[in-house]
């Protein structure tokens, strides 16, 4: 119950950057329900160390769409001549999925 009002700040601050969002609707759409996807899946965390996490990944994902003005999550980069996919499916290729993606499955965990 600590972290409740530092999530309900979060949440609002999400929704009010969806609000004042200078991309077209579809965008400010995305926002929204990525917020109500993530904060639902998340609603039943007890750890506070996993709270604390998903705040810093929610913060960040904030930031980083405010700086790049892109509200969908850039996931990684890929070395020239390498498709996202390719890294994803070799194991030669050390993927290291980004804190800020951690609501996502797209690196599995050996």
């Amino acid at each position: 119950m600590a972290h409740r009002m530092e999530v309900i700040g979060l949440y609002r601050s999400i929704m009010k950057m969806a609000r004042r969002w200078e991309g077209g609707p579809a965008e400010k759409r995305y926002i929204r329900n990525e917020a109500r996807n993530l904060f639902q899946k998340n609603k039943d965390l007890s750890d506070e160390s996993q709270i604390s996490a998903k705040i810093f990944e929610g913060r960040s994902r904030m930031e980083l769409a405010e700086h790049y003005r892109i509200p969908y999550p850039k996931f990684f980069n890929a070395p020239p001549g390498v498709s996202p996919n390719q890294m994803l499916k070799d194991p030669e290729h050390n993927v290291i999925q980004p804190s800020y993606l951690n609501s996502y499955d797209l690196v599995s965990k050996k």
